[in-house]
């Protein structure tokens, strides 16, 4: 983890077209690869810098907005194959809850990535 941390801090043009690169509904049912946000170099770059790891999940999107005694939160997650670049599955939630503050903050973030694990789960591994 230390490793890829680095990695990513050293390289904040890798990270932002991981985060930056949008995907319509039409683009999603293309299926989506790594092969089409980075150049041969870079790629190979990123599978060498995280050479144990067969799996990349990226936070694309998270915000928590507290306003008006709520909280405000949007999610985005997506997961790519390291091996073959594809991408396994994406993940975004819009939710809002009745706390403010840094306690809706915080019941948000775990609400959020409760919600994307159970995506994750409902789809790939309760079959």
């Amino acid at each position: 983890m230390t490793k890829a941390r680095r990695y990513f801090e050293a390289n904040q043009d890798v990270l932002n077209k991981l985060v930056d690169t949008k995907y319509s509904e039409e683009d999603l049912s293309r299926d989506p690869s790594l092969t089409a946000i980075f150049d041969n170099k870079q790629l190979a770059s990123l599978r060498e810098e995280l050479d144990t790891a067969d799996l990349l999940l990226v936070p694309a999107r998270f915000d928590l907005v507290p306003k008006f005694g709520r909280t405000f939160g949007y999610s985005e997650f997506r997961l790519y194959d390291l091996g073959s670049g594809s991408m396994i599955f994406t993940s975004s939630r819009n939710m809002n809850i009745n706390i403010g503050d840094e306690e809706g903050r915080g019941l948000m973030a775990g609400a959020l990535i409760d919600r994307s694990t159970s995506d994750f789960e409902e789809l790939y591994l309760n079959k």
